[in-house]
């Protein structure tokens, strides 16, 4: 930050500041050109704000500046992004959606405290799952051409003993 001073020209640091925004003010930018084109949607789908004028009033930005972002002329600061946003009823991110749906806008829902909890649990068991196939993978050596770990017999049924064993 510049501190006044005066005995400071700031006739220099303003020139270098132009050729700088100058070198930068790209009216092509696939952000703006985004933004601009989810403001002009946004403004045809919803009649109380389908002019620059009424956007202007209810959102508190300037007529002449809300033209120059909706043309793409200049970028939008956060804070008239935000207000863009609330007028439209909106998060300042949904306004930067690529293939906005103005009819229904994508939405973060908040999730709550059991559905938190349900996919923590969630988490725990796929690791799990993780590690046991990561264990299963190393003991294949353990394993017989045919994919069985000999071991004792399994007991069949004995007609005579009802106890299971042979």
């Amino acid at each position: 930050m510049l501190d006044f001073c005066p005995q400071m020209d700031l006739s220099f640091s303003n020139h270098l500041w132009m050729e700088i925004h100058e070198e930068n003010d790209d009216e092509s930018s696939p952000q703006r050109m985004l933004f601009g084109d989810n403001i002009r949607r946004l403004m045809r789908s919803r009649q109380s704000l389908d002019s620059n004028p009424k956007l202007s009033v209810r959102a508190d930005v300037g007529v002449a500046t809300l033209s120059r972002i909706i043309t793409c002329k200049t970028a939008a600061t956060l804070d008239t992004v935000a207000r863009l946003a609330e007028a439209f009823g909106l998060e300042p991110w949904q306004l930067l959606v690529p293939n906005l749906n103005v009819n229904n806008p994508q939405m973060l829902q908040v999730s709550s405290p059991e559905e938190i909890q349900l996919w923590e649990r969630l988490r725990e068991v796929i690791s799990h799952q993780a590690v046991a196939a990561q264990d299963l993978g190393s003991r294949k050596s353990e394993y017989t051409p045919k994919g069985i770990v000999p071991h004792s017999p399994i007991p069949k049924k004995d007609k005579k003993n009802k106890g299971g064993t042979a």
